[in-house]
């Protein structure tokens, strides 16, 4: 009779199931956390390559900038000295 109330005493059990599912929750916690810290290491190293990115295209475009101006310069310094020698042509063919 005893064994009976022994195997029908389930007093106990209900403990077991909880502590497994908490260990299983914790776990997933675990990993949702895990998971959360991965995500804003990524968004962060993002960032930091848009800014890497912006500012190498700003210094580029201060160097597209700075070549575009000495070529203008070069440029308008020939314009004006073919100007000035075909004018000293035609004052020549004048005289």
């Amino acid at each position: 009779m005893r064994r009976i109330y022994n195997l029908r005493n389930q007093k106990g059990n209900i403990a077991l199931y909880v502590l497994g599912m908490l260990s299983v929750i914790m776990i997933l916690f675990l990993l949702v956390v895990n998971l959360a810290g991965v995500l804003i290491t990524k968004e962060k190293s993002q960032n930091t390559a848009q800014q890497a990115a912006m500012t190498a295209s700003s210094v580029y475009y201060e160097e597209v900038q700075k070549a575009i101006y000495e070529y203008e310069d070069d440029a308008l310094v020939e314009s004006t000295l073919i100007f000035l020698a075909q004018l000293k042509c035609l004052l020549l063919i004048k005289k």
